[in-house]
């Protein structure tokens, strides 16, 4: 049963998200993203609220949407700075200046209701696994992810130690494809950090 209100947008916008929240008996709290807010509710009571969100501001010289489906065990580059390239010099991995590479990346997971077959998929199944790799593509780490990931490294970082070299999404699931869709976000490497100029 969904809550009315009055003619007040925001309310209203809060109570169409609470719409599955009110229908039923949750057993555990939920987190929800609400006017720029993660917010922990129990039941219909907002208990927590998380808002720094609101006040990011990131220099942005490129960016790229993606929608695309990640079938069975197919793995997908999201980005690849090809930080392997990169000279040491002295005791550091200099980025070439004046070039954008990636450097944030907010990625959302979409999981059908059923599997390929028709089947019930049980929300433990229902996982991604994420491969970030360094500078030397020599150190890959593996994660699993649910449904958001989000990384955004400093934007006027000089070394190619700061970065993600590259970021990979592989669908373990053998029963289902998933939806993924995502912006990336890609920065210019200038070797002034106080001259922002494009």
């Amino acid at each position: 049963m969904y809550i009315k209100f009055a003619d007040d947008p925001v309310r209203k916008r809060v109570s169409s998200a609470f719409g599955n929240i009110c229908n039923g008996d949750p057993k555990k709290d939920s987190l929800k993203l609400i006017d720029r807010c993660f917010s922990i509710f129990k039941k219909e009571q907002q208990i927590a609220a998380f808002c720094e969100l609101g006040k990011l501001n990131y220099p942005v010289d490129g960016f790229s949407i993606i929608d695309v489906t990640l079938c069975p065990n197919e793995p997908y580059t999201v980005f690849n700075n090809q930080l392997e390239t990169i000279t040491q010099v002295d005791t550091a991995f200099p980025l070439n200046e004046n070039k954008t590479y990636a450097r944030g990346v907010m990625l959302w997971i979409d999981y059908p209701t059923s599997t390929t077959t028709g089947g019930e998929i049980s929300p433990a199944d229902l996982h991604v696994l994420y491969q970030t790799v360094d500078h030397t593509t020599s150190n890959q780490m593996t994660v699993y992810m649910h449904e958001f990931y989000s990384h955004f490294s400093n934007p006027y970082a000089v070394d190619a130690t700061q970065l993600i070299n590259k970021l990979v999404l592989v669908n373990p699931n053998a029963d289902f494809s998933v939806k993924l869709k995502g912006m990336v976000i890609f920065s210019k490497t200038n070797t002034d950090p106080n001259n922002t100029a494009c």
